[in-house]
């Protein structure tokens, strides 16, 4: 959804993650495999806190080695246990992308989100959450299949979050100017539809996505994703 990546509203900007999700295949009969609950908790955190994460996962990182990139080159960057993050990028035809994913590690995929940020102090929670709202609220499709089974209720997990914290780089994918700790600290809302699987059976599983929807500049967008992910054994990811 490349017209949404990178929007400014005054001193705030927008950047759309369209990280979408995995349908997870097997050598043996087919298994469903369900996302965790908006209200189930996973490695001490809820959805909503892995949502904030996957954020400030991504925004870390510089737009030449950022996951999100069209590129897909470097999906593995800033990976860590015990979650493992799916991301897309901002190409509104969507893509193929191949992930290499030790055994054991939860995947945690966003349908489609979008963040806001500004300095903190300088919007309320409410006016942070106008973009994002605005943006999701204009979503008319997500459908979602791990192992050709659809995730069923996507509804129910859809997430706006609290008002929490960000740290940008001084080359950031915001295009923001960063001299200073002060110009690092971003306050940020984000909103999306938000998945967590438990850990996948070591071998190949495939995630697919279909988002469609208008942008935040009225553009449509029609967006199918496919994610091979490669589960390995701890000792053959260390090779």
């Amino acid at each position: 959804m490349k017209t949404s990546c990178g929007i400014r509203l005054t001193q705030t900007a927008l950047w759309l993650l369209a990280a979408v999700l995995l349908s997870a295949t097997t050598s043996a009969a087919q298994q469903v495999i369900r996302p965790a609950l908006p209200g189930d908790t996973v490695f001490g955190l809820k959805l909503v806190d892995w949502a904030e994460a996957y954020i400030q996962w991504i925004v870390s990182i510089p737009p030449d080695v950022n996951p999100g990139d069209d590129t897909g080159l470097h999906v593995g960057v800033g990976q860590r246990s015990p979650v493992w993050f799916i991301q897309g990028s901002s190409n509104s035809n969507g893509g193929t992308r191949d992930f290499a994913i030790p055994e054991g590690q939860a995947i945690f995929l966003s349908a489609t989100s979008i963040v806001q940020i500004d300095k903190p102090g300088s919007s309320t929670e409410e006016q942070l959450a106008v973009g994002p709202k605005q943006f999701i609220d204009q979503v008319t499709t997500v459908e979602v299949n791990l192992d050709a089974v659809p995730v069923s209720n996507m509804k129910q997990y859809r997430i706006r979050t609290p008002v929490f914290n960000v740290m940008l780089p001084p080359d950031n994918v915001f295009g923001n100017t960063v001299s200073t700790l002060e110009d690092q600290r971003q306050a940020a809302i984000a909103d999306g539809y938000w998945l967590l699987f438990p850990p996948l059976a070591v071998g190949k599983h495939v995630l697919t996505a279909h988002i469609v929807g208008t942008g935040l500049d009225d553009s449509k967008y029609d967006s199918r994703w496919t994610f091979n992910l490669n589960i390995e054994k701890l000792n053959e990811a260390s090779q």
